[in-house]
């Protein structure tokens, strides 16, 4: 809490009694580097880096070491190696997914992916590549739609001088769970007055779920008459969906499609939501996986049906 008010030296009294404490802890670590390198006590906050690598070399922590030194402006050709490092060994572990074969492990790479992105991001915005920096935060913040990734992607759009795009995803930004306290600032600043944020916020409240949402036109009008959906009113006509999303950024396709729960008569959709066009933001053209869990509905007296997905974060159970 001290590091994030940013109280850096009763933070790192507090953080070196627990590094005490726990000494195979590297998220100690990593927050006790964080308020050494605030207080310009570099030599420390390198030592205790490396000290949480030596703990836990793991994609998790090579990022929140990276993310640390490009809010701080330091050693930024390191943090480069660190988040390079997370993205790569995660997006291998994403090439391995199997849509027969999902493991409660695997749930979390989505979201893992998408945060290394904004970070290695995040260190070529503090190293002065915007057109870089773009790619992979607006891949992070499209996939996750986390705050931080937002405000982020808002920030580049400033300095790159797009006032609008950036004041459009301020707004999204505030309609997420958990906005970051400095992007109503942000939003206010651009548009002149605090007074008008709300206005904007409120325009664009729906604009979130509509990115992640598929509409398909007349795919209910294959299933067979006793297998269509009753009344919505009573959950039928409900289903989730894994979708397992393969290619790069130039295309992206459903390799695989798996009923999870809900109404058994919308199983024979599974092709439709197949052959669905997904539109999905990559920074790159390495190949990927990325596995979403969507709840598909088709509502009564129409045959149009909408597949929404749940965010990353959101999915927790393969059942």
């Amino acid at each position: 809490m001290y590091n994030e008010w940013h109280k850096y030296d009763e933070a790192h009294i507090e953080l070196e009694k627990a590094a005490s404490l726990t000494p195979k802890s590297a998220e100690v670590q990593v927050s006790l580097g964080e308020a050494y390198l605030n207080l310009g006590q570099d030599d420390k906050a390198t030592a205790a880096f490396e000290r949480a690598l030596e703990i836990s070399a793991t994609p998790r922590i090579w990022n929140d070491i990276a993310y640390r030194l490009a809010r701080k402006g330091a050693h930024l050709d390191r943090a480069q190696q660190y988040a390079e490092s997370a993205v790569t060994t995660t997006v291998a572990a994403l090439r391995n997914l199997s849509i027969d074969q999902i493991d409660k492990k695997d749930l979390g790479l989505v979201s893992a992916v998408a945060s290394y992105w904004d970070t290695l991001g995040w260190v070529h915005f503090a190293k002065g590549d915007l057109a870089v920096a773009e790619k992979y935060v607006a891949a992070a913040w499209a996939l996750r739609q986390g705050s931080d990734a937002g405000d982020h992607l808002g920030q580049i759009y400033e300095k790159r001088g797009d006032k609008a795009a950036a004041e459009r995803t301020y707004a999204l930004v505030l309609n997420t769970r958990r906005p970051e306290p400095e992007t109503r600032g942000r939003l206010a600043a651009l548009l002149g007055s605090d007074a008008k944020v709300d206005a904007a916020v409120a325009k664009s409240h729906d604009d979130l779920l509509q990115l992640r949402t598929i509409t398909g036109t007349n795919w209910s009008a294959g299933l067979k008459p006793d297998a269509k959906p009753a009344d919505a009113a009573t959950a039928s006509g409900i289903a989730d969906f894994f979708v397992l999303l393969t290619g790069g950024r130039s295309a992206t396709t459903a390799e695989g499609v798996k009923f999870v729960s809900g109404d058994e008569r919308l199983q024979p959709l599974s092709d439709a939501l197949r052959k669905a066009k997904y539109t999905v933001v990559l920074p790159d053209d390495t190949p990927l996986k990325i596995l979403r869990r969507g709840t598909l509905t088709c509502p009564p007296k129409t045959e149009n049906c909408t597949f929404e997905m749940a965010l990353p974060e959101d999915v927790r159970s393969v059942e």
